[in-house]
């Protein structure tokens, strides 16, 4: 029940962050994770310790660093649930702190950044899961119990902010999931992120966004197609299966549709002749994690198909083509 309601917590601050997309602003690493802290304390359970080491000087008026601080916030309370759910006899749940200068790092700039480490004492990874950990829907949970969508956000979010994540496993000697921040630069830093996020509100507002449905049965999958357009820019309705897909078709016709191939019910092929058979040129985008390219052909002739699973990346650049196409 625990591990039930901190999942749900995880997806409500999700939901909240959303709408306004990732906003970044100077924040102190430490006040982040001391203002959760009696959360955390909640949410891992009376047998697991919760110590922190936070370096001394890295208040919000000595170092500073750049991301959305309530992105940060979801990104410790998933790596404390996938600790806890690692230690289901208890153990130790750390989070420390401090400064590091890079020099000839291959995926971060020459600088200073801030180490965050959120350590457990439990099962730990093999090398080849961990290589994999931070891929979008992967995981080594049961069915019903992890989405894979943790680690893969994390990723992200420490990449959108100027650094990386990283992991440190080993089977039975716990984990340690480091997150690096570049340090913020004073008011240069603060004025090129206010540019870039000037030049994205003028690019949008040139044109209308494109409207996208997603119709997927699986709510993660759903949610992240859904999360990651949104933050492109799109119009985006969800589907929970193909009924209700058509039902918003009907009532609003989309520039795509991307529709997962596999469904219980009315499956993707049913649900793709039937927006055909009323709207020819309708352009659609299928998902599935099967290799259904020769089905997909007999349905819908021009429609792409993009494998699960895939990268923020790669679904920016499917929708993109298949946009493009119908223009």
């Amino acid at each position: 029940m625990a591990g039930e309601n901190g999942a749900a917590l995880v997806q409500q601050l999700l939901n909240v962050a959303r709408p306004a997309g990732a906003e970044s602003r100077e924040c102190a690493v430490n006040d982040v994770v001391i203002g959760i802290q009696d959360l955390l304390t909640r949410l891992i359970g009376e047998n697991i310790v919760l110590k922190t080491s936070l370096a001394p000087d890295l208040g919000e008026e000595l170092v500073p660093v750049m991301t959305d601080p309530t992105q940060l916030e979801v990104a410790v309370l998933n790596l404390a649930i996938n600790a806890r759910d690692a230690m289901p006899d208890g153990g130790v749940l750390s989070f420390g702190t401090r400064i590091i200068e890079t020099a000839g790092d291959p995926e971060l700039d020459d600088g200073r950044y801030v180490e965050l480490t959120i350590r457990d004492t439990g099962a730990g990874m093999t090398d080849e899961v961990a290589e994999r950990a931070f891929e979008p829907f992967f995981t080594t949970k049961e069915v019903g119990k992890g989405t894979g969508l943790g680690l893969s956000m994390v990723y992200g979010m420490a990449r959108q902010s100027g650094g990386t994540a990283r992991i440190e496993s080993a089977p039975d000697e716990g984990t340690a999931v480091k997150l690096y921040f570049r340090a913020a630069e004073g008011d240069q830093l603060a004025a090129a992120v206010e540019g870039a996020a000037e030049a994205k509100r003028k690019a949008a507002a040139k044109s209308k966004p494109a409207s996208v449905l997603v119709i997927d049965d699986d709510p993660d999958v759903r949610g992240f197609i859904a999360a990651t357009l949104e933050e492109q820019g799109y119009r985006v309705r969800e589907a929970h299966d193909g009924r209700a897909g058509l039902a918003l078709i009907a009532k609003e016709r989309p520039d795509l549709v991307i529709l997962d191939f596999i469904m219980p019910g009315l499956s993707g092929a049913e649900v793709a002749s039937r927006i055909l058979a009323r709207t020819p040129d309708q352009p659609i985008l299928f998902v599935s994690g099967y290799s259904e390219t020769e089905a997909v052909r007999r349905v819908a002739p021009r429609a792409p198909l993009l494998a699960k699973p895939f990268r923020a990346d790669a679904l920016d650049t499917a929708v993109r083509g298949a946009l493009a196409a119908q223009a």
